[in-house]
């Protein structure tokens, strides 16, 4: 086969999104994909970089929305559209703007995160549409162990970005539930972007996430670091705080994936993928929001229960294998080249 060229194209901000950290972790990928095919790997973010940076051609462009309808792309022999994040919904009816009919109209196969969006897109494009979960770095299957220690110290903590403010997170009732809940810890970890250096509040960030950061504890990104260096004597449990809603269910949520390959017990508001990949750790919250105490008070004790660490023991085989295809690796050299890419260029 012939040397591949793949680029990789997001609209969203420097390490700002969900969106964001899977192109930039998909492309890493690929830099070092050199076993299967003499493939080379670029990357590109319109919103940081001058357009005239872009490359002169591509085999495999991977767009990301998003990106305007007259964004210039390089020639390439096909288009991969990747739909990955946020939708505009109007109730619970996803509308699809002028951009994603363009890209949609103009690709050549799509791809997205959930089984949510899939079906959304399936009946509204006559491309194929291929789902490409999202995926973790942290998992390490030969020293990966639960965390957590019975008598310590309850903490809770989510990671997130300055679009944590918007309507599908529930950052109100969580500063409703830290108000009462005084005896345990709330973290919140904010990711950045190049306009946001590490350990700086955002003059941007929405009201809720302001008066959720100055309520709680807040710490910018290296999640890993500080949970070692602070929280050795506290048993922490990773939220995933979506609110039950289209753009809730349609998202791959990396921090579930994060959550479980680093050995923590996770509380997540209702969303189909998170119930999907941790039937073993998670407690999921039913309704519309947590709406009193009760619920998230059952929702802690059934993940830190003995029972569930128990479980966590004996079915680490059934963790293992959840990861065993949630990697990156596995994400980008199966899911995106291997069933997306190879049948493209075979055609």
């Amino acid at each position: 086969m012939n040397a591949v060229d793949v680029l990789f194209v997001s609209g969203a901000p420097l390490g700002a999104t969900c969106g964001q950290q899977r192109y930039e972790r998909l492309y890493s990928e690929f830099k070092s994909f050199k076993k299967l095919s003499p493939l080379t790997a670029g990357f590109h973010c319109p919103f940081s970089f001058p357009k005239d940076e872009l490359p002169d051609y591509a085999d495999i462009i991977v767009l990301g929305f998003p990106v305007a309808k007259d964004y210039p792309l390089p020639p390439h022999r096909f288009l991969i559209y990747d739909i990955c994040d946020i939708w505009w919904v109007d109730g619970w009816h996803v509308n699809l703007s002028e951009e994603h009919l363009h890209w949609l109209s103009r690709c050549d196969v799509v791809t997205v995160v959930s089984d949510f969006l899939f079906y959304e897109i399936v009946g509204k494009t006559e491309k194929p549409v291929h789902i490409v979960p999202n995926g973790t770095s942290y998992f390490d299957a030969e020293n990966w162990k639960p965390r957590y220690s019975a008598g310590h110290r309850i903490g809770y903590f989510f990671v997130g970005s300055h679009y944590c403010g918007q309507e599908w997170w529930a950052l109100n009732e969580l500063v409703a539930i830290a108000n009462i809940m005084r005896d345990r810890l709330f973290y919140f970890f904010l990711a950045t972007d190049r306009l946001n250096p590490l350990g700086v509040m955002p003059h941007h960030l929405p009201e809720n996430v302001k008066v959720f950061a100055k309520h709680t504890g807040v710490h910018w990104w290296d999640v890993l670091s500080f949970l070692d260096a602070e929280g050795n004597d506290i048993n922490w449990i990773g939220l995933i705080p979506y609110r039950p809603n289209p753009i809730g269910y349609a998202a791959s949520p990396i921090k579930a994936y994060d959550y479980l390959a680093l050995g923590f017990p996770v509380i997540s508001w209702n969303n189909t993928e998170v119930t999907k990949i941790m039937p073993i750790m998670s407690s999921v919250i039913s309704g519309s929001v947590v709406k009193n105490l009760e619920q998230f008070e059952k929702a802690t004790s059934c993940v830190i229960s003995d029972a569930c660490i128990a479980a966590l023991e004996v079915e680490r085989t059934k963790v293992l294998a959840v990861h065993s295809i949630a990697s990156w690796t596995q994400r980008a050299h199966f899911d995106l080249y291997h069933r997306v890419i190879e049948p493209l260029l075979g055609r």
